[in-house]
């Protein structure tokens, strides 16, 4: 028997996006599925008109579908985890507004490749839009996590390595055992958005499979909280800049020294970012000059080189 997966799309003053998340949720072939739809106190939230919507076109695989609604606005990892409290599939599967599978059988490869290996969590590829669309209307997008499969032979220690420097992971073409979140908690509560790069760092170093298939599962649409530009992306800095308090800087502690630099260049970085002081700033750019020059900059570049090779045209 298939088990069921919990699907949840967590909601704050974007209910303009989340009709065509639904509808591409009600849309998966996979035979047991829980919906929750969690809204974070937003200001004009309805779900009365979301309701009749999903009564109108959902089929007998939606097992459940709950609606929460918080009195207050707790910031993304309290709503996560509020909304998690309500799982009761065996799989979950976050989803946020505006993103989408990529066709109606995603849900279900998810499951598939997940359940015949022992991975705590699987990652698929993600196509990266300007624009909520259906994928094959897509005319120019991204494939992130380009040639992910390499990451399979990754030692648990490389791939640390790699989340110290980013979260490398694209958590929207992610699903996850419920059971490390009984095993391990719910999400870090000391962050208020950020909830995927602590996790991914936490399940590494306890040992935890990372599965990786290449194979497009979502559609992930820019002008989320990750590449917006507002008040929010400081207290997103704030999480960043804590999350190498609390466990980087430990981690990269025990690196090459080559390695270790690149660590603290990255976290003086965010320290000088988050200080919002033009002196700080000045005083980074030129005590690192020479590492910009020499190591960063050539990297950046070798970077946006490979990834323009990676854009991928669809008709």
């Amino acid at each position: 028997m298939l088990p069921l997966v919990t699907v949840i799309s967590l909601t704050y003053n974007n209910h303009e996006k989340l009709g065509f998340t639904i509808t591409s949720i009600l849309e998966q072939n996979y035979p047991s599925i829980q919906l929750i739809i969690s809204d974070d106190a937003s200001d004009n939230q309805d779900f009365e008109e979301i309701a009749k919507a999903i009564n109108d076109k959902k089929r007998a695989n939606i097992i459940k579908v709950d609606y929460l609604k918080n009195e207050r606005n707790i910031g993304t990892v309290k709503h996560a985890n509020k909304a998690l409290k309500h799982a009761q599939g065996e799989l979950i599967k976050f989803l946020s507004p505006g993103d989408s599978f990529y066709n109606p059988d995603s849900l279900a490869i998810l499951v598939s490749e997940l359940m015949k290996s022992e991975a705590s969590a699987l990652i698929a590829q993600t196509l990266v839009s300007a624009e909520m669309q259906i994928p094959n209307s897509i005319t120019a997008v991204n494939t992130a996590m380009n040639g992910i499969l390499k990451y399979n032979d990754y030692s648990p220690g490389e791939l640390l390595e790699l989340l110290l420097e980013e979260c490398f992971i694209n958590t929207t073409g992610s699903i996850f055992r419920k059971e490390i979140f009984e095993k391990y908690g719910l999400f870090d509560e000391s962050y208020k958005l950020m909830e995927d790069w602590p996790t991914w760092i936490k399940l590494i170093k306890n040992g935890e499979k990372i599965k990786f298939i290449q194979t497009v599962a979502a559609v992930y649409t820019l002008g989320g909280l990750s590449t917006a530009k507002s008040a929010l992306t400081d207290i997103l800095l704030s999480d960043i800049h804590l999350l190498y308090e609390k466990e980087i800087l430990e981690i990269a502690a025990k690196l090459p020294l080559k390695k270790r630099y690149g660590i603290l260049f990255l976290y003086n970085r965010i320290s000088a970012k988050k200080s919002g002081s033009l002196y700080k700033k000045a005083k980074f750019i030129i005590k690192y000059a020479p590492y910009l020059l020499a190591i960063r900059i050539p990297k950046k570049i070798k970077k946006k080189l490979i990834n323009a090779t990676r854009l991928t045209i669809l008709v």
